[in-house]
């Protein structure tokens, strides 16, 4: 069997996998991503044709926030880790959405030189999973960077 050539469908978006969310009215129920790297982010991008300032909205409940998503717009959350949904659009509206994420087993298999830990003690796991945690959160800036204080 011949290679295919395959290209990402976002080249500048280091993420290894998208799901497409085609239907006319593309609602999701608050929800984990729980398969995705923990101390990663995802990106939601929502399309179609709706009033961002009446449907829509993007939450994530543990913030207790509500933002207005334009379509076309691209948001990053620890999808993971914060629970999501988005709200409704009206009638004769439509609302689609296209999602990029990298699931924690891709990162895990590496981690773990290429291969699979079968029997790792309750202590064990907890421990990889504290360092794993800790050197996850030191991959971002902090805020302060982010706004530029020093």
């Amino acid at each position: 069997m011949r290679g295919v050539d395959l290209e990402l469908p976002i080249p500048e978006v280091p993420l290894s996998s998208y799901t497409f969310n085609v239907g006319e009215r593309c609602i999701c129920l608050p929800h984990l991503d729980a398969s995705n790297l923990a101390s990663g982010l995802c990106m939601v991008c929502p399309l179609g044709d709706f009033a961002p300032s009446t449907g829509g909205h993007l939450v994530l409940h543990d913030w207790k926030l509500i933002c207005e998503v334009a379509p076309g717009s691209i948001c990053w959350i620890p999808s993971a880790i914060i629970t999501h949904s988005n709200i409704g659009i009206q009638p004769g509206e439509t609302r689609r959405a296209v999602t990029g994420y990298t699931p924690a087993g891709y990162f895990q298999y590496y981690e773990e030189d290429f291969g699979r830990v079968l029997n790792r003690s309750d202590e064990e796991a907890a421990a990889v999973g504290k360092i794993r945690w800790t050197e996850g959160k030191a991959r971002f800036p902090h805020v302060d960077e982010l706004i530029g204080k020093s």
